[in-house]
């Protein structure tokens, strides 16, 4: 699993590649703190290469978006595969997120 964090002037990059499963949650929690703690911004998290998310990394994507929302900003996924899609379609988080 790699995890890329950006910080840009007006927004959040994200970039997750390979799996995120239970054992790479903790990393994916240290590495997206400043989103957690930081200014508010919308957060882009791109997808395009994701290959499969366990729970866990749901909720950090939740919680990134309970966050984002209170402050008045979105988060958008960009360019989940179909298997992303699914797994947020299943689970309901397809309507929270715009997808792009």
């Amino acid at each position: 699993m790699n995890i890329a964090f950006e910080e840009f002037e007006d927004r959040f990059l994200v970039t997750l590649e390979g799996k995120i499963d239970s054992a790479a949650c903790p990393e994916v929690e240290r590495t997206l703190q400043p989103i957690y703690t930081g200014q508010g911004k919308d957060v882009y998290i791109d997808c395009e290469n994701l290959l499969y998310i366990a729970s866990g990394g749901l909720r950090v994507i939740l919680f990134i978006l309970k966050k984002a929302r209170s402050e008045g900003f979105k988060v958008i996924m960009l360019k989940p595969n179909d298997y992303i899609k699914e797994v947020f379609t299943i689970t309901g988080f397809i309507n929270f997120f715009e997808i792009r």
